[in-house]
Parts: structure tokens; sequence; C-alpha cells
């Protein structure tokens, strides 16, 4: 009982071999915790790595900072099949108890370590994330009706997509300032950018077609989110229910 107590207690897990640096990221982390309203479902289990692991970057991509799984038993997460056997025994432990045979949490934020590295990218995945299950925990039609518009249109163009987009870049700028946060995006689209150079360059090709388009999506991306007005409102099933009709007109 003194593990479901203690996750239920504090969601939050930091992996990291400086009790300094656990210590900042949990701060950091609780810190976005606190941007949110309180819910009747507990939190998930919010994780933060310090590597990027190989199979979440198989399956979600080189351009991937993190993730938010809606439920363990469906294992699912934008079509993408992430079977618990494939993950990290540092992370099922906190996941699953051998102990007690049972699930330790519902659902799992996930945190890859590149992005946990930078304050900034740290806040503004993890406030994406966290909007994505206040969208599943609210709002469990319309976030469902949205995995109908992937694959169709770029993600920022997906509502639930957008609104966790405007949420995770209003957070940062009250936690990070607003400088900080224009000169992070402006790294992101210049790192992008030169990913998409040097992949895709005269004489030679280091990037796979697809890889290539991942960083251009990225580019795109960044670019967008730069240009958001965290200030206009967003409804999120209106704008959900107008996308609908637009693509049904097509």
């Amino acid at each position: 009982m003194r593990e479901l107590e203690y996750l239920m207690s504090d969601p939050i897990v930091v992996k990291h071999s400086d009790q300094s640096v656990i210590d900042e990221r949990h701060t950091s982390a609780s810190e976005v915790l606190g941007q949110f309203p309180r819910l009747p479902r507990a939190w998930p289990l919010i994780f933060l790595d310090d590597v990027d692991d190989p199979f979440f970057r198989m399956k979600r991509g080189e351009t991937n900072r993190g993730f938010f799984v809606p439920s363990l038993s469906g294992d699912k997460l934008m079509g993408i099949e992430m079977p618990l056997t494939r993950w990290p025994d540092y992370i099922i432990k906190h996941v699953y108890s051998q102990k007690m045979k049972e699930f330790l949490c519902d659902q799992v934020v996930y945190i890859c370590g590149s992005a946990c590295a930078e304050p900034v990218g740290r806040v503004m995945t993890l406030a994406h994330e966290l909007q994505h299950f206040v969208q599943y925990d609210l709002r469990r039609d319309i976030y469902e009706q949205n995995f109908g518009f992937c694959g169709k249109l770029p993600n920022f163009e997906i509502p639930i997509e957008r609104e966790a987009r405007i949420v995770s870049k209003r957070i940062a700028m009250r936690i990070c300032g607003s400088a900080m946060v224009e000169q992070y995006i402006a790294q992101r689209i210049d790192d992008a950018e030169r990913h998409v150079k040097s992949g895709c360059g005269p004489n030679q090709c280091s990037l796979s077609p697809k890889e290539i388009k991942d960083w251009k999506d990225e580019v795109d991306d960044w670019r967008f989110v730069k240009h958001l007005d965290i200030s206009i409102p967003y409804d999120l099933e209106a704008e959900t229910i107008q996308l609908h009709h637009n693509l049904a007109a097509c």
C-alpha cells in the first residue's frame, strides 16, 4: 500500500543521477501542475526522463518530446501501439506493482530527457501533455472525436492539439517569461531547419524521406506556435464541430 499512497500523494517522478537536478525538475513540474485546475480524477503518473528512450523514439519519431497515455489498458496513443512490455523497466516499476499484482496508476504523462534538459522545453511539453489529460478527463467524447482528424491535417490544425499548444505557451510565459519562451521557440525553429538542410543536401541524403518530412513539419509547427495569440479564447467543442463540417464539405 505504501507504493500506492506515494503515487497518490505525489504523481511526479524524476529520473536522474544528480539529486539537485531531481529537486529542480520536480519543483518545475510541480509549478506546472499548479497551473491546472483540480480535477475529480487523480493526476496521471508524470514521468520526467533523463534520456530519450529508443523504443519511444522509434514509435513516436525523432521530433517527439513527450506523450500522454490516456489508458494503460488500451495502450494506444494517436493510433500507435505502445505495449507496456516494451517500456523501460525503470518506468514500469512506477506503473505496475509486481508485489501487489496491480496497476499503480491509470494514465501516464511522459517527458523525454531532451525536453527535460531545457527549462522552457520542460514546462511547455509538460503543460501540453497535461492539457491532453484535462481534455480526456473533462470531454472524452470531444477528445476521441479529434483522433479522426489525424493524418488528414497538420497536428497544429487539430483542435485538441491547437488548444494544447495555446495552453502550453500561456503557462510557459507565466513561469519562464515571454523573452525565454520566444528565444526557445526561435531555437526550435533553427534546429529543425538545420536538420532539414543537413538531411537533404545536394550530394547525399542522411535522412529518410519520412524523417525529412517530420523535420519540415516541425518547422511549420513551431512557426505556428510562434505566432499563436494566447489571449484569444479557444472553444474546443465548437472548433471540433466546425472542423467536422469543413472536412465533410470538401
